[in-house]
């Protein structure tokens, strides 16, 4: 995986994400940057496949029991591997349901200096996902 600040190639550890019900909300936007995230599918198959298959299940069943549309159901209810070729709800799905599982790894990270804190882009490009958005750099402490 590759992960680029500003289009510049990033160590991981520079980074977190937040994984609070605040996601994609910036408040001070004097520190916004942007990332790009460059991950082999295989690896975001191995994150998010297991995952979209239990939800897929269980909102399936509450469409049919509600009568209700979700992103699941205009994707017509596909696998993930059919959803790799369905951008715009592969987007809205992970956007949506999954920005946790798929930033896992960058949770821990002692060091971190930035923040991820929303999704503009998911593109499956061949056998990679690009992923893009904004972060924000860590406020300091005033101690």
């Amino acid at each position: 995986m590759e992960i680029y600040l500003n289009n510049q190639l990033t160590e991981q550890s520079v980074f977190t994400f937040n994984d609070g019900l605040n996601f994609g909300w910036f408040l001070d936007h004097n520190t916004v940057k942007d990332y790009k995230i460059i991950m082999d599918k295989a690896q975001f198959c191995n994150l998010l496949e297991e995952p979209y298959h239990q939800a897929l299940i269980e909102i399936k069943a509450d469409d049919i029991k509600y009568n209700e549309t979700s992103d699941f159901s205009e994707a017509n209810y596909c696998s993930f591997q059919e959803l790799l070729e369905k951008p715009e709800h592969l987007f809205s799905i992970v956007e949506w349901f999954f920005y946790k599982e798929l930033f896992k790894d960058f949770i821990g990270n002692p060091q971190f200096q930035y923040v991820i804190n929303n999704i503009e882009d998911i593109k499956p490009i061949d056998d990679k996902v690009i992923i893009t958005g904004k972060c924000f750099k860590k406020v300091k402490n005033k101690n």
